[in-house]
């Protein structure tokens, strides 16, 4: 029987949308940790809708790993080999991620400690040695004691590994249901639909549980050192945000094999961008609130992930997302997002920020934003980049050299 060749369409701008996502959640943290009072002012407010960079940076998980799986259902590309995507993922993220751990707790001594009690403030400094271990294999969020401890975005991390190791379970469940079914677009619509349903149901709970309560209690509900938090942080809510980038690959894939130049129309592309401004204007106006806001900004993500990656070489988008800057900050996104909690921790640390006015608002971004982007340039040449290498050696032609 031959063998089906890798047809995926060629993505652009991908690494340029991961620039974006990773600065943004960079503006976000430096107001919201060094200059609170700017969202007072109306030019200022809106920086607070940049902490959806992590909701881009789960629908791209979710568009680039399904998208050889998807390629594999529908008979179009080979699967992946199982042993070869864990490597991969297991390359991807822990080599970094460790060094930026060690470094934060051991020299910077700003890692966030275990908290003891519901309620009680985050502090920071160095982890004891069993917690840093801990912390070490992204599992301090199983428990309200340690939940968030270490670096305080690897909370998304750990909903990343969920996500990483669920997925071929569900392209499994998916490949037996298939051979009853025997329609292959039904089974590439499995998995996604799988992670559509646990990620809505989640919110849903999260929203019944949040009724009566003040706001308050609600952050303390998502946020606090209780089990509430454990499963508000957690593949249990986020996991619907995968499903869309899951569905923008197979929408890919069901283009290329029937209408190549399906996003090329006028029609279809203008409907994306509608999406993608609607709820922008929406979250700026105050229409989309609630546990199901960042499902409504994924399908917004999404949206514009297909515009990203279909676009032409001479459009206005196509020029943004693979501007040499952008792109390189995508490149090294991942040690970008490591870094700058800990560097806003440090220097705030030592009184080595500015005021929080709307000037220091700008200056403090400036600051941390370079300090961010020497750090992370050197975890990426030194960390990332090698471990990036041994992945491609374990790595045949028909694995997307995006993921």
């Amino acid at each position: 029987m031959p063998r089906a060749r890798n047809t995926a369409p060629k993505l652009a701008g991908i690494d340029g949308l991961r620039g974006v996502a990773a600065l943004a959640v960079l503006v976000y943290h430096v107001q919201r940790g060094l200059n609170p009072s700017s969202r007072d002012n109306v030019f200022f407010h809106d920086l607070t809708y940049l902490s959806h960079g992590v909701t881009l940076f789960f629908v791209l998980s979710g568009f680039l790993l399904y998208r050889p799986f998807a390629g594999a259902l529908l008979g179009r590309m080979p699967h992946p080999y199982l042993r070869r995507y864990f490597v991969s993922r297991f390359l991807r993220i822990f080599p970094a991620y460790l060094v930026v751990l060690w470094a934060t707790s051991i020299a910077l001594r700003t890692a966030f400690l275990p908290r003891n009690n519901n309620g009680a403030a985050q502090q920071t400094g160095a982890l004891s040695w069993p917690d840093l271990l801990l912390a070490s294999t992204l599992a301090q969020g199983a428990t309200p004691r340690s939940i968030r401890s270490g670096l305080e975005v690897a909370w998304t991390l750990g909903v990343e590994l969920s996500f990483y190791i669920l997925l071929p379970a569900a392209v499994w469940l998916a490949a037996i249901i298939g051979r009853r079914c025997r329609g292959r677009l039904t089974t590439a619509l499995i998995p996604p639909c799988l992670f559509l349903a646990l990620g809505l149901t989640g919110k849903l709970w999260l929203q019944i549980t949040q009724m009566g309560l003040t706001g308050s209690e609600r952050v303390n509900l998502e946020w606090g050192a209780n089990w509430g938090a454990v499963a508000a942080r957690s593949i249990l809510i986020h996991a619907d945000l995968f499903a869309y980038g899951m569905l923008a690959a197979l929408a890919l894939h069901l283009a290329h094999a029937h209408a190549p130049r399906f996003f090329d129309r006028p029609m279809i592309r203008v409907s994306l961008q509608a999406i993608v401004l609607a709820v922008t204007a929406g979250l700026v106006i105050g229409l989309i609130t609630g546990p199901f806001t960042s499902s409504v900004v994924a399908i917004a993500a999404a949206a514009l992930l297909l515009l990203t990656a279909t676009a032409s070489g001479q459009s206005r988008l196509y020029g943004i997302t693979n501007a040499p800057i952008l792109r390189w900050c995508g490149i090294v996104s991942f040690s970008v997002y490591l870094w700058h909690l800990p560097v806003i921790r440090w220097l705030h640390n030592r009184g080595w920020v500015f005021p929080d006015t709307y000037w220091g608002l700008l200056t403090n971004i400036a600051l941390i934003l370079s300090l961010t982007l020497l750090l992370a340039a050197a975890t990426y040449y030194a960390i990332e980049a090698p471990a990036l290498r041994m992945k491609d050696r374990h790595r045949d032609t028909r694995w997307p050299r995006h993921a």
